[in-house]
């Protein structure tokens, strides 16, 4: 079992963008990239609870995306 611990600044906003991004994210214009940039800053102090510790988010980040797809 897990817990996401989200920023308390990270409002509902912050959600849609990011929900939004991942569907079409491609299609994004000037604006909505100001808006995700700004989503997902905040999410850098964003952490996933689990039985084994505290994961924060840009160690999840690295270790699901940039390690198996960035580096290829």
């Amino acid at each position: 079992m897990f817990q996401i611990l989200l920023p308390a600044d990270f409002r509902e906003r912050h959600r849609h963008i990011v929900f939004e991004f991942l569907r079409r994210g491609h299609e994004f214009g000037r604006d909505e990239w100001r808006q995700i940039i700004i989503a997902f800053d905040l999410l850098k102090n964003a952490a996933v609870l689990t039985d084994r510790g505290l994961l924060p988010f840009p160690v999840i980040y690295r270790q699901q995306v940039e390690d198996r797809y960035a580096h290829k």
